[in-house]
């Protein structure tokens, strides 16, 4: 069991750590083990990104009356091949793929192309209602591929008027004018959303629970320091190029659930490729609490820069 105090202890930690290198950010923190809860940094609308594949997911498991749908084969063809992360993007088309296989994709590798497949199937509207079921500030109003279209449009326009702007004030202000308005989310939604997984009450909640185990895809950012025996089922979503930025997961050591948590970051002052180092080091202050031993085998001083 973790002591009372440590709670207050992560809070200190995780807020001198985080506020050093970001100005906007919320973090939300469940602990399974005593039931405490910590949140903190600015409750306020995040770019919800690639996160809201989780309501993808889980909208069309619950759809399903039939398990041999899983088993379906599609046909990729090109004009299928949406922008943002993946894998499909990378192959010549046509080629052919499973439902099961595109979310799959979605949960281990993010991949835009396989969402916008599996959206098409359901709708959009299936997966906001199932996203707003679980969550109570959160919007959705594009699939995959017209919020990062939206997105790349806003900001190749605004550099062709302000060459010389950085690219980040420009997605910043793009964010504020329009994703922040339209795809949003907080680190309390996500982890509700999350949590939708393990849901008992709704349909087919242990494909679900399956699904999102057999997910785990590559390193994520907030795991690169955990040792073997922890384990992170997560999802990461970025928008801007590392502008925004989120990560939820629930970590697990020796198959028993620890704690759930989920992080959104605005505005950053160090350079992107820097970004998930600072995850990491948020993934070795939980790992504190719960008193684990990390990998982190280097001295990590990261200043942070003005832009």
């Amino acid at each position: 069991m973790v002591k009372e105090s440590n709670i207050e202890e992560l809070k200190r930690s995780v807020d001198n750590l985080i506020s050093k290198y970001l100005i906007d950010y919320h973090f939300y923190f469940e602990d399974f083990t005593s039931g405490k809860i910590l949140e903190t940094g600015i409750d306020k609308p995040y770019p919800i990104s690639s996160c809201f594949k989780i309501g993808v997911v889980g909208a069309y498991l619950e759809s399903l009356n039939d398990y041999s749908v899983l088993e379906e084969i599609l046909t990729v063809e090109k004009n299928d091949i949406q922008p943002g992360g993946g894998v499909l993007n990378l192959l010549e088309c046509p080629f052919p793929i499973s439902n099961r296989n595109l979310l799959q994709l979605i949960l281990s590798n993010s991949d835009g192309t396989a969402t916008d497949l599996i959206i098409a199937q359901i709708g959009l509207e299936k997966v906001k209602q199932y996203i707003y079921r679980y969550t109570k500030k959160t919007r959705l109003a594009h699939n995959l591929g017209d919020l990062v279209r939206a997105t790349l449009n806003e900001y190749q326009k605004a550099h062709s008027q302000f060459p010389n702007q950085n690219h980040r004030e420009i997605y910043e202000r793009i964010f504020e004018e329009k994703t922040l308005k339209e795809d949003y989310t907080n680190a309390k939604d996500l982890v509700e959303l999350l949590k939708g997984f393990f849901d008992d009450t709704s349909s087919n909640v242990e494909l679900k629970k399956k699904f999102w185990k057999n997910g785990r895809g590559y390193l994520t950012w907030t795991e690169r320091f955990f040792p073997a025996d922890v384990k992170f089922y997560g999802k990461t979503g970025s928008l801007g190029y590392g502008t925004a930025m989120n990560d939820c997961g629930i970590i697990m050591r020796d198959n028993i659930p620890l704690c759930v948590f989920a992080l959104c970051a605005n505005k950053w002052k160090v350079p992107k490729h820097i970004n998930g180092h600072i995850f990491g080091l948020m993934g070795v202050e939980i790992l504190k609490y719960f008193k684990i031993d990390s990998y982190q085998f280097w001295d990590c001083k990261i200043e942070p820069i003005e832009f």
